[in-house]
């Protein structure tokens, strides 16, 4: 009987036939795309997360509440007016050339605007600017010139020009909010039967449905309305009237609420506003802006300006270039 041969030094056994040498190979690969993986400082574990991180901050939430504050209406306006300002400065540092949306975003999201969030800041730019343009023609601070690209309307114009519109822009602005500060101003002057008054063509034009009206009791007006959106067993409303000057004694209204079956209260408040179960409150600022909306208490000043038009003036002069 053959003797079996000992295995050569350094094998650490006898050799390994048929798909041992497969594996063998196999192996020695694996082991080799584990280095090179190892080499470039990732392995799989990594990756993975790094790959788990670019989807998190994608899907991240974005907060719309701090950049403007206040009651809704007011968070919106000063949101939009707010991230147009300063989408103009990014604009007034590119001098006369045109920015891309992208490069706005990136701009802004450097100042951390909107969480930093570039996609979130394309969209909501986007939609300012070009409602701005729509809104307000040649007299916005913008003009869209194609391809997602935009640019200040005084960048294009000689600079003693550029210079007189944006003071008239800027007039026109000082003019504007002065005009809602008086609003606001008259709003907390007036008294019981005035801004009752007020009130009823606020609940007029929403919607609302006179019931009935109830005594004032020491300067606080009270209606019992039908509110539109609810439904009709659930939808009466006690409205009250709230002056600047009104004290906060709730025996003022103690008891209307549930005497009129009413589910909810719209309090009109000039002042501090009390604090009841399903109430919404319509403080000065909203009242002044709804009034504003509606053309009440206030009326246009239209003043037509001659001025440059950028376009023809570029077409024109770049005959000669």
């Amino acid at each position: 009987m053959p003797r079996r041969m000992p295995p050569r030094a350094g094998s650490g056994g006898p050799p390994v036939h048929g798909n041992g040498g497969n594996a063998n190979s196999n192996s020695g690969n694996n082991s080799g795309n584990s280095s090179a993986n190892g080499s470039n400082g990732l392995d799989e574990d990594e990756r993975g997360g790094r790959r788990r991180r670019r989807r998190r901050k994608r899907g991240r939430r974005v907060e719309w509440t701090n950049e403007g504050g206040g009651d809704s209406r007011a968070g919106g306006e000063m949101q939009a007016q707010g991230l147009l300002s300063q989408v103009a400065a990014v604009l007034a540092d590119a001098g006369p050339r045109s920015l891309h949306i992208r490069q706005i975003a990136e701009n802004l999201a450097g100042q951390n605007v909107l969480g930093g969030e570039i996609s979130e800041i394309e969209r909501a730019v986007t939609a300012g600017v070009l409602l701005d343009i729509r809104k307000l023609g040649r007299a916005s601070r913008f003009v869209a010139r194609g391809d997602a690209r935009y640019q200040l309307q005084t960048s294009r114009l000689p600079g003693p020009a550029a210079a007189a519109e944006q003071s008239l822009r800027v007039a026109a602005d000082l003019l504007d909010g002065e005009t809602t500060n008086q609003l606001v101003q008259w709003l907390q002057a007036l008294g019981p039967r005035s801004l009752e008054a007020l009130a009823r063509i606020y609940l007029e034009r929403e919607g609302f449905s006179l019931v009935t009206t109830l005594p004032p009791v020491r300067g606080v007006g009270k209606l019992v309305v039908q509110d539109p959106e609810a439904e009709e067993e659930e939808g009466r409303v006690l409205v009250l009237v709230l002056p600047r000057k009104a004290g906060l004694d709730a025996s003022n209204w103690a008891g209307d609420s549930e005497r009129n079956s009413c589910g909810g209260h719209l309090v009109f408040a000039m002042g501090e506003a009390p604090d009841l179960a399903e109430q919404r409150t319509v403080g000065p600022h909203e009242f002044a802006r709804w009034l504003r909306t509606q053309g009440i208490g206030v009326t246009t000043l239209a003043i037509e300006v001659t001025v440059l038009d950028p376009t023809v003036i570029e077409s024109i002069g770049g005959l000669d270039t």
